[in-house]
C-alpha cells in the first residue's frame, strides 16, 4: 500500500486521496474554508497550503493528490506565513466587524481569523459596494461573501438544481442565479453551508 510521510510520520492511503483527506483522516489539523467532505474540492480559499518536499511553493492540500513517497509539512513558518496571507487576502474584501457582526460566535470566517491570530486589518483596503440580493426566502449580501464557492456546488453537486453560478471575475465576482431570478426548491444548503 502506498504510504505519505506528513510531518515525519507516515500514513496509508488509497489512490485518488488528497493530503487533506489523509490529513483529516490522521487527526493533523490543516485549516479550511471552501472545503466541504462530500463536494468535489475547488482550492478556492488556499487556507489549507503545506509544503510538499521537492515544489518550489506551498501547495492547496484539498486540490493536491497523494504520491506513493510523497514528504508533507504542515506546520512550518513558511507554511503559516503562507496561510496567514491568504486569511488577509480574503478580509480584503469582508468587512472585518468580527466584535458587532451579527453572527458573532457563529461564523466560521470570524472563528478562522482569531485562531490565525488576526483581529483587525493588516491590508487596509477599501471595501467593495456590492448589491444585496433579495432571493425571496433567501437574502444575499454580497459584500459579506468570501466567494468560497460552496453554496454554488453545493446547489450543484447535493441537491441538483445547480440555481447558482459565479459571475464576472476577479474583484467583481458575485454569486447570482443561474437565471434571471433564483429557481431553486428553497432547501437552504446553500445557507447552511455558508462560512459566514
Amino acid at each position: 500500500m502506498p504510504e505519505i510521510i506528513i510531518n515525519g510520520n507516515s500514513y496509508n492511503f488509497e489512490e485518488g486521496d488528497t493530503i487533506l483527506d489523509i490529513a483529516k483522516r490522521n487527526n493533523i489539523q490543516i485549516p479550511v474554508m471552501c472545503y466541504l467532505e462530500h463536494i468535489t474540492p475547488t482550492g478556492a480559499c488556499r487556507l489549507c497550503l503545506v509544503e510538499v518536499e521537492g515544489y518550489p511553493k506551498p501547495m492547496a492540500a484539498c486540490v493536491t493528490y497523494a504520491v506513493d513517497g510523497m514528504k508533507v509539512y504542515t506546520d512550518t513558518e513558511e507554511v503559516k506565513k503562507q496561510r496567514n496571507r491568504m486569511m488577509e487576502f480574503i478580509l480584503i474584501k469582508h468587512p472585518l466587524d468580527c466584535p458587532v457582526c451579527d453572527k458573532a460566535g457563529e461564523c466560521m470566517l470570524q472563528d478562522t481569523a482569531y485562531s490565525f491570530g488576526i483581529k483587525e486589518e493588516s491590508v487596509k483596503s477599501q471595501k467593495p459596494n456590492k448589491p444585496v440580493f433579495d432571493w425571496n426566502m433567501i437574502i444575499h449580501d454580497a459584500n459579506l461573501c468570501v466567494l468560497c464557492e460552496r453554496c454554488v456546488k453545493i446547489c450543484h453537486e447535493i441537491t441538483g438544481n445547480s440555481a447558482l453560478k459565479i459571475e464576472d471575475r476577479g474583484f467583481n465576482n458575485l454569486i447570482v442565479p443561474k437565471g434571471d431570478t433564483l429557481n431553486c426548491d428553497f432547501c437552504g444548503l446553500c445557507v447552511d453551508y455558508c462560512p459566514v
